[in-house]
């Protein structure tokens, strides 16, 4: 089992760092935001990835990005790959990593939308 990246890897680590690089040329994230839509052949690129080791190498990669959401998704590829089978302690830990950051961030959505109700009901 190699840990070198695959090609597509490769490719996908260039389109990142060139979404870093534009980052810094954005004043404005929404500005940026539309950079990091991926067009629909760079999408059909992602899905053909098809080797659990790649889609480990993938979440990696969306955890070094913050994209935990794509994390998640790369993790149940990896959980239906492991097809019936124990998925090994570091599947497990990006797992959690992965769960751990889009519920945290959601629940840092929720304190703040309950923080302005409640303000918004002491008002009258």
């Amino acid at each position: 089992h190699s840990s070198l990246p695959t090609p597509f890897a490769f490719s996908l680590i260039k389109h990142i760092s060139l979404c870093l690089s534009l980052l810094t040329f954005c004043s404005d994230l929404r500005h940026f935001s539309s950079f990091l839509s991926v067009d629909p052949s760079f999408e059909r690129r992602i899905m053909a990835v098809s080797s659990r080791e790649d889609f480990v190498y993938m979440a990696k990669l969306a955890e070094q990005a913050e994209r935990y959401e794509e994390m998640v998704e790369f993790m149940e590829k990896v959980a239906a790959a492991a097809d019936g089978s124990e998925i090994t302690v570091e599947e497990r830990n990006l797992l959690s990593v992965a769960y751990k950051n889009v519920i945290g961030a959601r629940r840092a959505s929720w304190r703040i939308i309950s923080s302005i109700e409640q303000k918004e009901e002491s008002r009258g």
